[in-house]
């Protein structure tokens, strides 16, 4: 009767290691750094072409003036 008992335990062991878990997997948290990065930066971009422009046009005053 133990031989019974140890075959539906190995079966059971067997088969809890293969199934696989119901629903959607979970998704990597990994996954969502880079879309909150691209987030963020479509957010700073706007913020970043008048200093843009602002560098600009003190490169040019300062070539104008004679500055190194």
């Amino acid at each position: 009767m133990w031989e019974v008992v140890e075959i539906f335990r190995a079966e059971s062991r067997d088969l809890a290691a293969t199934a696989q878990k119901r629903g959607r997997p979970q998704a990597d948290p990994r996954d969502r750094v880079p879309a909150r990065l691209h987030i963020q930066m479509a957010k700073l971009e706007p913020e970043l072409d008048p200093a843009k422009k602002l560098i600009e046009i003190q490169s040019e005053l300062a070539a104008a003036l004679g500055a190194r």
